[in-house]
């Protein structure tokens, strides 16, 4: 009976989880839209010495002061007996302000996520492209093996494959197998102890419904896992395609006559347009002999 009563508390465990796995997925699904992404490609375009000035730095004043504040009301409350939740707020948020001041004044932050470095990085290409004077042919240089970095980067985003459940798993975060190994675990435990009653002749009231529940709460597990497999790897594509796209982009503007380079047509045309402006086009310009060839 103890065995089932602590499989009960697990199994009410399991349904939490499992709903906040849902409503996280929610949430991930919701930053696929095309309004959110666009958004988000717009918040990582932001300059990394902006973003930290802007951004960060403001946000986590902001958070660390309501931790602050809200920990000096739990330890000047009149009633007493809140002192260890307002002195672990007032820890929690000194140390978090603190530990980024510590390190953006160390030049050791950077943005949390790839994504957002890549992003980034093609953000300020662009700029570097469109700024008057153009960049020297070292800076542009070096801008060519940033975007190429980020251009093979895309190609295998692009066409990346997970490899199967197995491979999956192996790469995704360990507190995450670990909790999906117990949202999907403790029913199926429960539902065995239940068919072991039942061999064993021990009427049980309710168990259809309870099977239902249990078996809801393993499936929803498994189906959550299913929906981040295909976003992660839907969003990982679609990635790969925009770092693609816009890297060659900016790799076909970037070119060099003194590197034996060819010049794209549109320029070569523009080129022909601005020579007959302004010297006009000369008579009978058919074929010119070759002086090589003699009278």
């Amino acid at each position: 009976m103890a065995i089932l009563r602590a499989l009960a508390m697990l199994d009410v465990a399991a349904a939490l989880l499992a709903l906040m796995m849902w409503v996280a997925e929610l949430g991930g699904w919701l930053v696929q839209l095309p309004s959110l992404r666009r958004l988000e490609r717009h918040w990582h375009a932001i300059p990394q010495e902006r973003w930290i000035t802007l951004a960060a730095i403001p946000l986590v004043t902001v958070f660390g002061g309501i931790l602050l504040s809200y920990g000096v009301n739990l330890l000047s409350d009149a009633d007493g007996g809140r002192d260890l939740p307002g002195a672990f707020a007032v820890l929690l948020g000194f140390g978090l302000t603190a530990w980024y001041y510590a390190r953006q004044a160390a030049g050791a932050f950077r943005r949390p996520t790839p994504k957002a470095r890549n992003r980034a990085l093609v953000a300020d290409a662009a700029a570097a492209l469109a700024r008057r004077p153009p960049p020297d042919l070292r800076s542009r240089e070096a801008l060519r093996l940033a975007l190429r970095r980020v251009n093979r980067l895309g190609e295998r985003l692009a066409v990346a494959d997970d490899g199967g459940w197995r491979d999956a798993c192996r790469r995704e975060r360990r507190w995450l197998v670990v909790l999906v190994a117990v949202v999907v675990g403790a029913p199926v435990l429960t539902l065995v102890l239940f068919a072991w009653r039942l061999v064993g002749g021990s009427p049980t009231r309710g168990l259809p419904g309870v099977v239902a529940m249990l078996t809801g709460i393993a499936v929803a597990g498994l189906l959550a896992m299913g929906s981040r497999r295909y976003r992660i790897r839907r969003e990982r594509r679609l990635f790969g395609r925009e770092l693609q796209q816009g890297s060659a982009d900016l790799l076909g503007r970037m070119f060099d006559p003194t590197r034996g380079e060819r010049v794209p047509a549109s320029v070569l045309a523009e080129v022909a347009v601005t020579l007959r402006r302004e010297y006009g086009s000369p008579a009978g310009a058919g074929h010119r002999p070759d002086p090589a060839d003699g009278p």
